[in-house]
């Protein structure tokens, strides 16, 4: 749990990438396609967070690594989705 506490405070960054690429993705699909996306990107993030914590727990692999890994899996697709996306102008 001590090693998850920084890794927790990394989420609003990525969630807010996450949330910037996908308004530049979406295109004309509308307000509730990009509220549904949105509120599914977090929920991918929070179960695979809450799995990532109880297999530190039980050291599966080694806690560090697997507290990051959501950070990293989710701040990597926003960054390629930010390097592909082009925003409306």
């Amino acid at each position: 749990d001590l090693a998850a506490k920084p890794a927790t405070l990394a989420v609003n960054f990525i969630m807010a990438l996450i949330g910037i690429v996908i308004a530049f993705r979406a295109g004309r699909q509308g307000f509730f396609v990009h509220m549904g996306t949105c509120i599914t990107a977090a929920g991918l993030y929070w179960f695979l967070s809450s799995m990532a914590l109880q297999l530190a727990r039980n050291d599966v692999l080694p806690p560090l690594f697997l507290v990051w890994l959501p950070n990293l899996i989710f701040g990597g697709l926003a960054f390629f989705g930010l390097l592909r996306s082009q925003p409306r102008i």
